[in-house]
């Protein structure tokens, strides 16, 4: 089995990063914009991570003033391709 070049992993790894970032922040401002719903529960790791901050703002973090749907959502996206090699079965002849 044929495996990547340094190179070509590297590129293949930036790529699908990108792909993936791109693809997560259309869904962020999906939901933030259009169903103006937390569905991805980030409410909760903010207030897991400023929680005298979250106490003040929690009712209206998705109704009222909706802070969600306003919020600054940043994505990081940290891909590790750890194997190469084909996903699909092989060809029973």
């Amino acid at each position: 089995m044929k495996t990547f070049e340094h190179g070509d992993k590297k590129r293949l790894t930036k790529d699908i990063s990108k792909e993936m970032d791109q693809r997560i922040q259309k869904s962020i401002k999906l939901v933030q914009k259009k169903y103006k719903v937390d569905v991805l529960a980030l409410g909760e790791v903010y207030k897991r991570n400023n929680y005298k901050e979250w106490k003040k703002i929690s009712k209206n973090w998705d109704q009222g003033e909706n802070y969600f749907s306003n919020a600054d959502i940043n994505v990081y996206v940290h891909l590790v391709i750890e194997h190469s090699g084909s996903a699909l079965p092989k060809r029973v002849k």
